[in-house]
């Protein structure tokens, strides 16, 4: 209610401006369609870490067309703001060009909330949830913008890939559950 998009649709960017994060792409690929989606808005929720470098993002976004439909809050968000807004997105676009190491965190908090995530392929991340995201086919914001255009068109895919998530989140462990699972895998190995 406070970013006024109580009962608008939304796509929703939660991160850094990173470029290997895709907070750009998503950005290009939104402004790109827009006219296509003028009921949807695009809403970037910016995280402000200490090394995160804003300037060539406040450069793109200055040079983008559709400035009105695209928000970026810099707020710091309660994790129940957070998830709430999570909860509302009609999808969270999560289109990283790389991800250096494990599953982000992110995929599993937006996921567990029952929202489909748009991303691009990335090995052992969109291996292991392939059958709840809706994957772009190639790394660039063309092809991010179509598949965008395809969901928001497509509500059953939509609700489909959003059951998907939530069954999924419901199978994978807790951190409780993934603590205990290394405990024992690493008692094994010692003995």
């Amino acid at each position: 209610e406070r970013l006024h998009l109580y009962k608008n649709r939304f796509l929703l960017f939660s991160g850094a401006p990173a470029q290997i994060r895709g907070s750009q792409m998503a950005i290009r690929a939104f402004d790109y369609i827009a006219d296509q989606l003028p009921d949807f808005r695009l809403v970037l929720l910016m995280r402000r870490d200490v090394s995160s470098d804003f300037s060539e993002f406040e450069r793109l976004v200055q040079s983008i067309q559709h400035k009105n439909q695209i928000l970026i809050c810099y707020d710091r968000l309660t994790p129940q703001q957070l998830k709430a807004c999570f909860s509302a997105a009609y999808a969270v676009l999560l289109p990283f060009l790389l991800i250096p190491s494990e599953i982000p965190l992110t995929y599993f908090e937006v996921m567990s909330c029952g929202t489909p995530v748009i991303s691009f392929r990335n090995e052992g991340t969109t291996d292991y949830l392939h059958s709840a995201l809706k994957i772009a086919p190639k790394r660039n914001f063309r092809d991010l913008a179509q598949t965008i255009v395809g969901l928001c068109r497509n509500p059953t895919e939509r609700n489909s890939l959003a059951n998907k998530a939530q069954e999924l989140m419901s199978k994978h462990p807790s951190w409780n559950e993934s603590a205990k699972i290394w405990i024992q895998a690493i008692e094994h190995s010692v003995l």
